[in-house]
């Protein structure tokens, strides 16, 4: 169908006259289809910009949206602007592939940390995912691997790029610390795609030096000490249509006896169409009540969600220490899944 072909030319660039154009003769459908496009660089170069000290990107890379009965050109060129005839380039053309890598990485910014669950209490990662060629739909995430008393509840990331996994033990949980391990599955059209989700950690404690490293496990101990509150939900799921609010009673257990301050909750990094105020629960109180709200252009679907909540908490390094000053502890809730529902019409 050479009609609802795409023509495709390739030009080296040295500043001055570039080498005769390749050309690429594509067959493509009469309905516009979207294409993928990546460069991948040659080797030879790669090693010469690495001999420099240069720092390597990787391979440009993007989609676009093509009609069909035009012809299109596509112009190759060094982002330093070097190159030439004697440069080459591969051009890759195909339909997008929809797909996505997670990740999970300790919360504690900036710095290295550890994932650490006190008894009774809990913690959290943060999740990333990185969507390629046009993923959008719902990552949900599992544990295996876990010892007795250890939780993690099956995470939903509904059309987002970040997340939060909640981790929490039970009070009478053994000492433990050990690998687990995380999967990700998800869909795209009717396909099911499942991918382990990668651990990672952050290697310096300067904001100005913001690096993180893969890590070939994921390793998290459960702690002989207790937790010196717990926040959990009444219920650990709630229906919601969108562009309507839901409330949600939140349980706060103040486990140390000396913690008698107020505990503020607020939004644990939360996904764009669920929204929360921040809400107290009163030194003599073990309960509030939030409101969630599903904005009118929430997408249907399940979405997990985590509360954090804040005190102030008598702590010394020294448990025999006399003074112990106040020190803000924030600790995640369990997590909440939010489904929202279609808005009536």
């Amino acid at each position: 169908m050479a009609d609802a072909a795409t023509l495709v030319e390739m030009h080296g660039d040295d500043g001055s006259a570039a080498p005769a154009p390749t050309l690429h003769r594509i067959q493509r459908q009469q309905t516009p289809v979207g294409l993928h496009l990546q460069f991948l660089h040659q080797v030879q170069e790669l090693r010469r910009v690495r001999s420099q000290g240069q720092q390597l990107l990787r391979d440009p890379q993007g989609a676009v949206n093509l009609s069909a009965k035009k012809k299109y050109r596509v112009l190759v060129q060094d982002r330093y602007r070097r190159g030439g005839a004697r440069y080459q380039y591969v051009l890759v053309i195909r339909k997008a592939q929809p797909d996505f890598y997670p990740a999970v990485i300790h919360h504690q910014n900036p710095g290295p940390g550890g994932t650490t669950v006190r008894k009774g209490g809990a913690t959290y990662l943060d999740v990333i995912v990185h969507n390629k060629e046009g993923f959008n739909g719902s990552v949900v995430i599992t544990a295996e691997g876990l010892p007795k008393g250890l939780h993690i509840a099956p995470t939903t990331i509904n059309n987002d790029t970040r997340g939060v996994l909640v981790l929490w033990a039970d009070k009478d949980a053994p000492e433990w610390v050990g690998p687990i391990k995380l999967t990700a599955v998800g869909k795209s059209g009717t396909d099911t795609i499942t991918r382990e989700v990668r651990p990672y950690t952050r290697v310096w404690n300067s904001t100005d030096l913001n690096s993180s490293r893969p890590t070939r496990e994921l390793v998290v101990a459960v702690a002989g000490e207790t937790s010196p509150f717990a926040i959990a939900p009444a219920v650990e799921r709630v229906e919601v249509e969108a562009g309507k609010k839901v409330e949600l009673r939140v349980r706060c257990e103040r486990i140390w006896p000396d913690v008698k301050s107020p505990v503020t909750l607020i939004p644990l990094s939360f996904p764009n169409p669920i929204k929360m105020g921040t809400v107290n629960v009163a030194a003599d109180k073990s309960d509030a009540t939030v409101t969630l709200e599903a904005q009118a252009n929430a997408r249907p679907g399940e979405y997990t969600v985590a509360i954090t909540g804040q005190a102030q908490v008598p702590f010394a390094k020294d448990p025999k220490a006399n003074a112990r000053p106040n020190t803000l502890v924030p600790l995640p809730s369990r997590p909440i899944t939010v489904v929202v529902l279609p808005a009536k019409k």
